[in-house]
């Protein structure tokens, strides 16, 4: 037997169910919970996309399973206790100020017939959701150029970060959108970037410690405490977890040159999958060994320098309807590579030159000048970026000149880092408090308004409008395509 419910409406500002009710617009859920054996695949849930209807079936069990107490919110079934709950079967069901009421019979030993379970339209969607409803849940992202970075730049205030929840909200959503934000106003002291990366997590130790300098030091044996050009790269690649963002706190920046440039390598790769769909392939399949070797150290460790959902069973069966590959993560750091990549899959010359190949292909998106954002960090300032994502570099700087103060010059940039698992963690508690907001950044509709442009300006030429930068236009166009995945 199934009861199909009256509509829910449904929506994702608030958890509250009531709020949830309020703002939607034409969202419905609708759940039936059949009587059903624990081997049946029955209806139990159905919900939307658009303006279809997605009907998912499960059985009763997993439904009882999922039930959790109110205090403290904990499941009060496991799945090992699944074979014990065969004919658990749902007794009545009834919709109660917006949540699903369910009432079971042949219940769990230790429950009555009198025991309610409660479902709220969000726990319904979880249970059928698949890996991409909870990545929609941390927020969307949106890849970026120069051009687009020049006008989207986000700074936030150290007082604004630290004190105020909206403005905090705010520069989060830019960092899950972008990858990259800033901090300014920063109180001048050392301390200062553990407590701007301890509102967003707890620190992620390292052999460099909690938190590190960056300082040009006499015979440095990392080219990243010279006063020479360090290009692009992402840290601790030869780790099996690195971390997931980073943090710079300046210090002192007194010296001519020093500029910090930074490049989305998520587009970069969106750009190679089009450009050259072989060499995608090839940064896919193809792991590149990293290391470590130094003051007592010995780090190393392989990853593909393009990570996609999917693996490689998307490569070999890519959608119809969606050929471009979700970028999870970019393994991308030659400084700190291994001296050999020789692996099972470059055996022969052929394999060796194509990978090369394919390395200098995207390292050259990636150092386009139209893809690379340059700013100058000034004492009081932190740059936060997602590392495995926004490659950084530093132009060389001058040990000469002389700086501002009576010590002479000096550069000292002081840094830290966040997981990644904290993060997401953030982003999650920030999109449940307004999801609306959290998801529609305006970056992703000044990509889209730039896009409509550059196609119907491109229309207009097809109609006879002359335009002596045709073939310029069509590379804007496919440019900006490739931001909007």
């Amino acid at each position: 037997m199934s009861l199909a419910l009256a509509p829910l409406r449904q929506a994702g500002a608030k958890l509250a169910a009531s709020r949830q009710l309020r703002r939607s617009a034409g969202r419905l859920v609708y759940a039936s919970i059949p009587r059903a054996s624990y081997s049946d695949s029955t209806e139990a849930y159905a919900a939307p996309r658009a303006s279809r209807q997605i009907v998912r079936k499960i059985p009763s069990p997993p439904v009882r399973e999922s039930s959790t107490t109110e205090k403290p919110l904990v499941r009060m079934l496991t799945t090992p206790d699944a074979p014990s709950i065969r004919d658990i079967a749902a007794r009545t069901v009834e919709v109660q100020d917006g949540q699903l009421v369910v009432t079971w019979s042949n219940d769990i030993p230790g429950y009555d017939e009198s025991h309610v379970s409660t479902f709220s339209p969000e726990q319904l969607s979880t249970l059928t959701a698949v890996e991409k409803f909870f990545r929609a849940k941390e927020g969307r992202r949106t890849s970026w150029n120069k051009s687009i970075m020049d006008q989207s730049q986000h700074w936030v205030s150290f007082k604004d970060y630290m004190e105020d929840d909206l403005q905090f909200f705010l520069a989060m959503r830019t960092l899950k959108h972008l990858g990259l934000i800033f901090v300014k106003d920063i109180p001048e002291s050392p301390e200062m970037v553990e407590k701007i990366a301890t509102r967003m997590g707890p620190l992620r130790n390292s052999f460099y410690g909690s938190t590190w300098d960056v300082r040009s030091v006499p015979d440095a044996k990392n080219v990243a405490y010279t006063n020479k050009h360090l290009d692009f790269h992402m840290d601790l690649l030869y780790m099996k977890d690195p971390p997931g963002y980073q943090l710079l706190h300046c210090l002192r920046n007194s010296f001519s040159g020093g500029e910090s440039l930074f490049s989305d390598t998520f587009q970069a790769a969106v750009r190679l999958l089009r450009n050259d769909p072989i060499l995608f392939d090839i940064l896919c399949k193809t792991p590149t060994r990293f290391e470590y070797k130094n003051n007592n150290q010995h780090y190393q460790y392989s990853h593909p320098t393009i990570e996609i959902e999917g693996g490689e069973e998307f490569l070999k069966n890519p959608p119809k309807k969606n050929p471009v590959p979700y970028v999870n993560y970019v393994n991308y750091s030659p400084p700190f590579q291994a001296p050999s990549y020789l692996t099972k899959h470059l055996v022969d010359g052929r394999d060796i030159k194509l990978y090369v190949r394919a390395m200098k292909a995207f390292a050259a998106e990636l150092g386009k000048q139209e893809n690379i954002f340059q700013v100058k960090l000034e004492p009081g300032q932190c740059v936060i970026f997602q590392n495995r994502r926004v490659v950084h570099a530093r132009n060389a700087f001058d040990l000469s000149g002389t700086g501002h103060g009576d010590s002479g010059g000096e550069r000292w940039l002081r840094g830290a880092y966040v997981d990644e698992d904290a993060l997401r963690s953030t982003f999650r508690l920030l999109s449940e408090r307004d999801y609306f907001s959290w998801i529609n950044h305006p970056t992703r509709k000044l990509v889209e308004d730039m896009y409509s442009r550059n196609v119907q300006a491109a229309t207009e030429d097809a109609n006879g409008v002359k335009d002596q930068n045709q073939g310029d236009q069509r590379a804007g166009i496919q440019g900006l395509a490739s931001l909007l995945p």
